[in-house]
């Protein structure tokens, strides 16, 4: 993922993947960061993937703290 990422910094769905993986492993600011960086990113057709992006994130403003 790291690697698309950095062959092209427009895909967003290298960012989706990065911030599954990070919320899994308890990594709550990078995961933060791809989630907000995919909904800036994803097109229409991943409609359903920015819903889980939003809401992964309404549930890790909760974690993090100062938010």
């Amino acid at each position: 993922q790291h690697q698309a990422i950095t062959y092209s910094s427009t895909l967003a769905e290298p960012h989706y993947v990065l911030g599954v993986l990070y919320m899994k492993t308890m990594k709550r600011a990078e995961a933060k960061k791809h989630f907000e960086t995919f909904l800036q990113l994803g097109q229409p057709y991943l409609r359903s993937y920015l819903d889980q992006a939003r809401f992964s994130l309404s549930i890790l403003a909760g974690c993090l703290p100062g938010e």
